[in-house]
């Protein structure tokens, strides 16, 4: 094809492919070439009638989208010898466009043009690029690189977006050890050795490389394609395409990481859900072990018996904080909110820590400056602070220095599902020491994990923390601190919400005696019963003791108490649904809820008064005795 073949085409102008399996069409031409003949092929191919063309020059018959073509030129040429057969673009005089198969040849007085039409692929060939350029600036669209190696003539036909992909420039001569050398050097025999199977087993190759990009980094893609073979079996062309899976693969990665969070996620909710299971009856059985211990204490002498009591106390209230560190894992310990300002968290922690950590540890607190408060469950946020600061502690057998420090701060970005318009109370705990190992930091808030020797840890510790803190609609993150080691942050929503009392602290027990109060107490555990029952006679109460609800509800229609002191699951009637009757029928006595289910239970069926309370079993003596004493002491006031 010409120069002016080759040319665009006007928009206007509609390019028109002509099937080629029509017969050649031909003019015939004078020795100044004016068209003598048309045949009918040729009037229909180009759109345009015999008297119409008849006499007049070629030049002005057939051109091109920049105006005129050069017959005479090419007359002139295959009057001297040489062959003309090319792919053209024709424009008749209707402006009608034509891709054809063109060839000029000389006859007695002058020449005859052969025309038929061209296949678009003859066209595509005659193009830029040819074929294989439009192949892959097709294929660019959906980020596939064309690559086609001539095996015979080793010549190598790269599209665009193939040699961007292996981070070479367009004009770069390409060859084997250029292209290889773009290969990871780990994975360069595995392509090798690829290709040489493809090659020996005419199959396709497919791989995923690790191609350079840049000086030093890496990019995954995806090769693949196939070879071409002759009848002996000679490699003849291979072809096949290329794309960029790098971020495909980050996602895979990214979607088996949170499949094995939802996993772990699954074993804790197991964990959780026996955890809240069993949690009603062993609470009930801890507190009747505890229950004998009280009774037990001021009956036995000093001595070995006095040890072991203390020992067996000891023992039971371990076991009841393992139940509860279970519980704040499955999200279904209890929560007992009121708003208290950072400051005083962090008072109360640095208060309980500086007896407790080694003399080579020091700490130090920044409170900051924050306005507003959190709305917490203040001892288990004292349980979240301390266990940082003492595994900040244990970190440092050498000694080293810890800071815990508030700031109200905005969300933090990390955290994409907490609400932007929020604010939050960010408690930080950082240390000095050596830090955690980055292939472990994923694993940190795992339950049961530690790196702790064989029975100097749960694994529970930092579970628990994470469960306590998501229960709060909070979150925990771990970095690396401004002193070289762990820095652990813990983000709480803050509140505006100012404390009912004047004081941060809870309000002390009421104290004084017993002996006029009135308790009705409704339990259908018979040991649990009992001893709850010798506590409070013991304490200088006055128990009436009921199984039923139905019964006990007669019964404190009938008669006067100070205070009810029921459970919350009886076999008939529950306990919430006995003080709905009550007050519904005029009777408000004050009540004390005791429970050994789970919060997530217990917030289900109990709605709460102003007023009642809800002791957790298992409790001690003490805890019973002051949640009995302050509803008689609301009820007198």
């Amino acid at each position: 094809m010409t120069g002016h073949g080759g040319a665009s085409a006007p928009k206007t102008l509609q390019a028109v492919l002509v099937p080629a399996s029509r017969p050649e069409a031909f003019l015939d031409l004078s020795s100044e070439l004016i068209v003598a003949e048309i045949s009918a092929e040729a009037q229909q191919l180009y759109g345009v009638e015999r008297a119409g063309v008849l006499g007049k020059p070629l030049a002005d018959v057939l051109l091109n989208d920049l105006g005129r073509i050069d017959w005479q030129q090419h007359f002139q040429a295959v009057s001297a010898g040489q062959q003309f057969e090319q792919i053209m673009l024709h424009r008749s005089l209707t402006g009608l466009r034509v891709w054809v198969h063109a060839r000029l040849e000389l006859q007695p007085g002058g020449a005859r043009l052969s025309v038929r039409p061209a296949s678009g692929r003859a066209v595509l060939e005659q193009l830029p690029g040819g074929l294989t350029g439009a192949l892959g600036r097709m294929l660019a669209l959906g980020g596939v690189g064309l690559w086609m190696d001539d095996r015979i003539s080793d010549e190598f036909d790269w599209s665009p977006l193939a040699r961007a992909l292996h981070d070479l420039p367009l004009d770069a001569e390409l060859s084997p050890a250029l292209l290889f050398g773009q290969i990871h050097p780990d994975d360069r025999a595995r392509a090798a050795a690829d290709i040489q199977r493809g090659i020996a087993e005419k199959v396709p190759f497919d791989s995923v490389l690790r191609i350079k990009h840049g000086e030093s980094a890496y990019r995954h893609l995806h090769v693949f394609g196939g070879s071409t073979y002759d009848s002996a079996g000679l490699t003849l062309l291979s072809l096949g395409g290329v794309r960029d899976v790098s971020e495909e693969l980050a996602l895979r990665r990214r979607v088996a990481e949170l499949e094995n969070q939802l996993r772990a996620a699954q074993r804790g909710d197991v964990v959780g859900r026996l955890a809240g299971g069993i949690a009603h009856d062993f609470n009930n059985i801890l507190t009747g072990i505890l229950g004998c211990c009280e009774m037990l204490k001021d009956k036995l002498p000093e001595g070995e018996g006095q040890r072991d009591l203390q020992q067996i106390r000891a023992a039971t209230l371990r076991a009841a904080d393992l139940t509860r560190q279970l519980l704040a894992f499955g999200r279904r310990q209890a929560l007992q909110r009121r708003p208290v300002a950072p400051e005083v968290v962090l008072r109360d922690v640095l208060g309980l820590l500086r007896r407790t950590l080694p003399e080579n540890v020091k700490i130090h607190m920044d409170p900051g400056q924050c306005r507003g408060r959190v709305l917490v469950d203040v001892t288990q946020l004292h349980q979240v602070l301390t266990n940082l600061v003492v595994n900040a502690a244990q970190a440092m057998p050498e000694g080293g220095r810890i800071e815990i420090s508030a700031a109200q701060v905005p969300a933090p970005e990390s955290e994409p599902d907490l609400p932007r318009s929020a604010e939050y109370i960010r408690f930080a705990v950082e240390d000095s020491g050596p830090g955690i190992p980055a292939e472990l930091q994923a694993r940190v808030f795992e339950p049961f994990f530690t790196t702790k020797p064989v029975g100097q840890g749960s694994g529970l510790g930092l579970s628990v923390v994470q469960g306590i803190v998501e229960q709060h609609q909070g979150r925990i993150q771990l970095g690396t601190g401004a002193l070289g080691g762990a820095r652990f942050e813990v983000y709480l929503p803050a509140t505006e919400q100012v404390p009912e009392q004047p004081s941060e602290l809870p309000l002390p027990s009421p104290q004084g005696s017993s002996a006029s109060l009135r308790v009705m107490l409704v339990e259908d555990e018979k040991m649990v019963r009992e001893l709850t029952k010798r506590i409070l006679v013991g304490a200088g109460f006055q128990v009436t003791e009921m199984v039923d609800a139905e019964q006990a509800l007669t019964r404190i229609q009938n008669e006067a108490f100070d205070v009810l002191l029921t459970d919350v699951v009886l076999h008939e009637m529950s306990g919430p649904e006995m003080v709905r009757r009550l007050r519904e029928s005029g009777v408000h006595v004050p009540v004390v809820y005791m429970s050994g289910y789970p919060a997530d239970f217990v917030e289900s069926r109990v709605q709460l008064g102003e007023s009642d309370l809800l002791v957790h079993k298992p409790f001690t003596a003490d805890t019973l005795i002051s949640a009995l004493r302050q509803q008689a002491a609301r009820r007198s006031s």
